[in-house]
Formats: structure tokens, C-alpha cells, sequence
């Protein structure tokens, strides 16, 4: 990836303008020398996909990661030390399957770090078995592990929440060695039980089809729904009122920005302590979602329209411009009737909207 990460650079150089909006052509540069007879991509086929995967992101981010003049990708043994020397001990991937060795390395490659007593070649071995271009690790301040009481009783204060993805069937995720898919009689009486509020590793582990099992088993669970963007850990019990204010004041203005234009995609969730990704069109509507049902689809549907066209913008569907305007509006008029069917009641569970 290195030299291409060079050439990238060239090519974004010659653009007169700001970093981010040279970031369109030169991936569009580098996509097209990657179709073409260079050897170098011949010889290294994962490159192709890995152009078409950062390209996915935000030119921003692409920019920053991408764009700069020093640019050493590192192992996991050179990371290690350095942290080390600042004291601070890894802790595990961010990536949490990338932690469960029987779906992030082949069978092979699991026996032998199996077979390895030293932490860091381990880790060697899980970056080589999966082919990893990219890591995500927690470190932490000292490397003195909780007693086990404490450890346990950790675990079983864990709490999720369901991300309105409870309805799906097919439950897959990627992962390092390929798809994964979860078995519909462990994860769909989960995700069903998920649509009525946050659920707790105690009464997880209480649910019929889990009794007897392990922590591991229902650690597995949680893992395999927060990696796969079904659930996310959150807050248990009653949300404190000042968190729910500073987070409606905040998402007001990231809504206030996107009706003049802008298109974050992300709002704050007090749930889950962090941040969701929603559909910008939400937060164009967050302050009549905020009222109580029932919502008048078309009112709603004449009010995003109205803002789009005030700020230049078109409706798309499947990433084609609607010209027509009765299409324009029968198309917006689904988004938004899916919105409050289906999405208000999962803005309310995260703390977005209030509760109705």
C-alpha cells in the first residue's frame, strides 16, 4: 500500500484547492491505473479491493489518513513497544471479532497461536492468518489485571441496546476470514427481545434457550450483535437529565446545520454514551419527530422538500438525482413514512427523542 499511498499523494498535490475535494480525482486516478495492465496491481490483487474500500469514506477522512508526507504503516510489535515505553498495556482489538480467534483466523493459524505463550507474536500471528491491512487496539494506562470477582462482576454489568436492526433475519458479519453468519435460534429470540428496551447480561444469560450456557457463550452473543451493528453497550436504568439536555442541545444544532446545508450523519445517543449514525434526512425533521404521534407524513414530506430546494439540494434514490417532482416527492414521501413507522421508536429508545 505504500507506494500507492506515495502516488496518491502526487496526484492530490496537483489539485490547486483544499486537501479533501482533491481527494474525488485522485481516487478516480488511482482506480483507473488499478484497471489497468500495471503489474504491480497484477501482482497484488488485495490492492484493488483496498482502493475501493477507502474510497467508501469521507474525502475528509481519506485526506487526513492518506495525505500525509510521512506515512509508515507500522507492525504490531513496533506499536507495542512504543505504547509500552509510555507504560501503557494493550488490551485487545477495537475490532471485538477480530478478538474471537475461531471467526477472525483460519483454523490453521488458531492452533498455532494456541500454541504461543508470548502476547505479541500472537498477535503477529492474527495479523499474517487474517491478511490485516488495518488495526484498531485499545491500550490502557498499567497492565495490572481486575481480581476475578471483580472481572466477573464486570461482565454481567454489561447492557445492550438494539440499533432497530431487530427485525432483520439474516444475521451476518464480516469477518477477517470471510462472512460470518449467527444461528437464528440463539440470535433472533435476542433481537426480539431487544425491541422492548435495553437488555442485561443477566437476564440474557436467564433467557430460555440460554440457561446452562457459559459467560463466554453469552459474551459471545454481545460481541457478535455490537461487531455485526445490531446492538451497542449502553446505559443502564433511568438516563440523568442534564445528559438528555446537553445531548438535545447539541443534536439541534447538528440538525439546525444540516437544514442550511450541511449533511452530518451522526447524532448524539445518551443510550449508548456515544454517537449513531442516522439518515440525515432524520435530523431535517428532529424538532417535529420530537412531537408526539401522530405525524402528518405529507406535512413532514413538504417539509423536507422545502428545505431541500432552499438549499439547493435534490432528492435521490439509489443515488440517482429525481427530476421530476412528483417522483421527487413519492420518493420522499417513502423515506419519511419509514422514518416515523420504523425509526422513531428507535430515536426515542437512544435517548434522541423524548420519550413518548
Amino acid at each position: 500500500m505504500l507506494p500507492v499511498q506515495r502516488l496518491l499523494r502526487m496526484v492530490a498535490q496537483r489539485h490547486s484547492g483544499p486537501s479533501n475535494l482533491a481527494i474525488p480525482a485522485a481516487l478516480e486516478y488511482m482506480q483507473k491505473l488499478s484497471r489497468s495492465d500495471a503489474a504491480f496491481f497484477s501482482q497484488n490483487p488485495m490492492l484493488a479491493t483496498r482502493l475501493e474500500q477507502v474510497a467508501a469514506h469521507d474525502p475528509r477522512y481519506i485526506a487526513h489518513e492518506y495525505l500525509n508526507a510521512v506515512w509508515e504503516p507500522s507492525s504490531f510489535d513496533q506499536v507495542s513497544a512504543a505504547m509500552q515505553e509510555a507504560r501503557c498495556g494493550f488490551v485487545g482489538s477495537a475490532t471485538l471479532v477480530d478478538n474471537i480467534d475461531a471467526l477472525a483466523v483460519p483454523p490453521g493459524v488458531g492452533k498455532l497461536i494456541g500454541e504461543t505463550t508470548d502476547a505479541v507474536m500472537r498477535e503477529m500471528l492474527r495479523d499474517i492468518g487474517a491478511a490485516r491491512a488495518f488495526r484498531r487496539d485499545v491500550y490502557r494506562r498499567g497492565t495490572d489485571q481486575p481480581v476475578a470477582g471483580e472481572h466477573g462482576e464486570m461482565l454481567e454489568a454489561i447492557t445492550i441496546t438494539g440499533l432497530g436492526r431487530e427485525a432483520e433475519r439474516d444475521i451476518q458479519i464480516a469477518t477477517g476470514i470471510g462472512q460470518a453468519t449467527a444461528s437464528p435460534e440463539i440470535y433472533h429470540p435476542v433481537l426480539a427481545r431487544l425491541t422492548a428496551g435495553p437488555l442485561g447480561m443477566r437476564e440474557l444469560r436467564a433467557m430460555p434457550h440460554m440457561q446452562g450456557q457459559p459467560l463466554s457463550e453469552a459474551l459471545q452473543v454481545v460481541t457478535f450483535l455490537t461487531a455485526g451493528g445490531f446492538a451497542h453497550p449502553s446505559v443502564a436504568g433511568p438516563l440523568d437529565d442534564a445528559v438528555l439536555a446537553a445531548s438535545l442541545r447539541l443534536n439541534r444544532q447538528i440538525a439546525l446545520g444540516n437544514r442550511r446545508g450541511g449533511v452530518t450523519s451522526f447524532l448524539a445517543a445518551p443510550r449508548l454514551g456515544s454517537g449513531v449514525h442516522i439518515d440525515p434526512v432524520e435530523t431535517l425533521l428532529l424538532d417535529e419527530l420530537a412531537a408526539p404521534a401522530p405525524h402528518d407524513i405529507g406535512a413532514l414530506t413538504g417539509r423536507v422538500l422545502a428545505i431541500l430546494a432552499k438549499t439547493g439540494r435534490s432528492v435521490l434514490r439509489d443515488g440517482v438525482t429525481q427530476t421530476d417532482p412528483a417522483a421527487a416527492r413519492a420518493s420522499m414521501m417513502e423515506t419519511v413514512t419509514r422514518i416515523v413507522n420504523q425509526r422513531v421508536p428507535v430515536l426515542r429508545r437512544l435517548g434522541i427523542l423524548p420519550a413518548g
